[in-house]
């Protein structure tokens, strides 16, 4: 596949992550128990989906430029991000009184990745 097919692949991933982020958190400030669980079950689906299409986006691209193994430092820390967006329904579920902050980092966390995979400083 070409370079822009991967991009395409990775924004669509990166779509469905966030919306199913920011539904996640709204969902979980509206009802801090958790007693809808089937809307849980579709944002949790669309957020595995999301994580999967930028993960095979991301390596596609990284396959097409070129850049193999050892990863540069850039890299690495959009791994990070990527686990930890992996992680936040997981904890802003355990803690609920802290979904405003999971808001917050989930918008710098992305602001971040953008930043590394545009600029790709290191």
């Amino acid at each position: 596949m070409s370079l822009v097919t991967y991009k395409i692949i990775h924004i669509l991933g990166l779509i469905l992550l966030f919306q199913s982020l920011g539904a996640s958190i709204f969902s979980r400030l509206s009802d801090p128990e958790g007693t809808a669980g089937h809307s849980n079950r579709m944002l949790m689906t669309m957020h595995g989906i999301g994580l999967f299409l930028m993960l095979l986006g991301g390596f596609g691209m990284l396959a097409r430029l070129e850049i193999g193994f050892p990863f540069p430092l850039w890299t690495w820390l959009k791994i990070v991000v990527w686990l930890l967006l992996g992680a936040a329904p997981v904890l802003a579920k355990r803690q609920p009184h802290r979904a405003r902050t999971w808001w917050s980092l989930i918008f710098l966390l992305g602001a971040l990745a953008a930043f590394l995979g545009l600029y790709k400083p290191f």
